[in-house]
């Protein structure tokens, strides 16, 4: 045990005499997966604010699966991602998108679903638009020295919830069951 905690204090003592000297640490903070992933992922609401539908849409992996909030089906090919991005963006207002929320976890060093939230307000002719928060989630896979969406969903929040504990509690189960003979069938 001893040799497990002597390393410990020693780099937290190395750290508060260098940090105390040159306002620093002993070791430089080191980014892991999960970070790598948000902050690739982060570059999607510049590109999406800037209606840069090509910068978005290489953002895809050319396997991803893709649904988008207006997506009546699986968007399955990079033609079809930016297909998408081209009808979303191509538009006269001026987008403001903001990250509400956003967590990522590492699944292995290469890949990271991001999970959050973000809200987008929309300004024409003076007047801004905010729709009601959207729900994101993606899976993101460095391939080579890069990261790429893999997997893509994106949808309204609910104003309401959609589900009650009423709603989720068994459906009651008659306790007689009629008996029919079987001549009467």
């Amino acid at each position: 045990m001893r040799a497990q905690f002597f390393p410990r204090t020693r780099l937290m003592a190395c750290a508060a005499a260098v940090g105390a000297v040159f306002g620093a640490t002993c070791l430089p903070a080191q980014a892991g997966p999960a970070e790598d992933g948000l902050v690739a992922f982060s570059k999607f609401f510049p590109a999406f604010v800037a209606h840069n539908q090509l910068e978005v849409a290489a953002m895809f992996a050319p396997d991803a699966l893709f649904y988008g909030t207006q997506s009546p089906e699986l968007v399955t090919s990079p033609e079809g991602v930016l297909q998408y991005f081209t009808r979303a963006l191509n538009r006269p207002d001026t987008t403001l998108a903001t990250p509400l929320k956003m967590s990522a976890v590492a699944l292995s060093d290469h890949i990271v679903l991001v999970s959050g939230m973000w809200g987008v307000e929309r300004t024409l002719d003076g007047k801004t638009t905010a729709g009601s928060p959207l729900r994101v989630s993606a899976v993101l896979q460095k391939r080579d020295d890069r990261w790429l969406v893999v997997q893509f969903h994106n949808s309204p929040r609910p104003t309401t919830p959609v589900l009650t504990a009423r709603s989720l509690s068994p459906v009651p189960q008659s306790t007689e069951v009629p008996v029919v003979p079987a001549a009467t069938r």
